[in-house]
């Protein structure tokens, strides 16, 4: 009889543990973080973002000017002089080079939406990956406010300008920005 209740008493134990344990993982999975769940567009326009980064930077390449990658999104030209000889030519260079380029390849569609309710909405999701990702973000206007502001409410906007690079760099690749009020910040590779 003894023998038996030992047996039962670590089977006891154990079903006790992983009813706790299984407590413990749906309590923590309750958070906003674990819980947040992207919306498909970010992901598109990750997608859309990388292929325009590296169509332009291609093009640039190709067109014998110096660009860089900005945290945020985008490609920006640079310049590199030796001499103020060199400013005039390198002009032409990013003259020649941003009309080419930019009559090649479009934009990412998502950063050129309007001001209406479903980019505000997209806006709402952009927040809230900001906040699963453990940044602290206002609260937005109204619509109606959002929709008339001159530089429209970005949620990511108070971190761009106060973050360093590396924790700027992830917020923005985990919540990508769309249209009014997106923005793009220093470059992150020089080419």
């Amino acid at each position: 009889m003894i023998k038996q209740v030992k047996r039962k008493t670590p089977i006891l134990l154990l079903a006790m543990a992983l009813s706790l344990s299984a407590c413990a993982s749906s309590s923590q999975s309750s958070g906003t973080e674990n819980s947040w769940q992207e919306p498909a567009w970010m992901a598109q326009q990750r997608q859309q973002v990388e292929i325009y980064e590296n169509n332009m930077a291609s093009c640039f390449r190709e067109l014998g000017a110096d660009y860089s990658l900005l945290l945020g999104g985008g490609v920006a030209l640079i310049t590199n002089l030796d001499s103020e000889d060199d400013a005039e030519a390198v002009t032409q260079i990013h003259f020649l080079a941003l009309e080419e380029c930019y009559s090649r390849y479009d934009q990412p569609a998502m950063w050129l939406l309007s001001a209406n309710a479903e980019t505000y909405s997209m806006m709402l999701d952009v927040r809230e990956c900001a906040i699963a990702h453990g940044f602290a973000v206002d609260e937005p206007p109204p619509l109606e406010v959002w929709q008339e502001q001159e530089i429209p409410w970005n949620p990511l906007g108070h971190h761009i300008s106060t973050l360093p690079d590396d924790e700027l760099r992830p917020l923005l690749e985990n919540c990508s920005q769309i249209g009014p009020g997106r923005f793009s910040t220093p470059p992150r590779v020089t080419q």
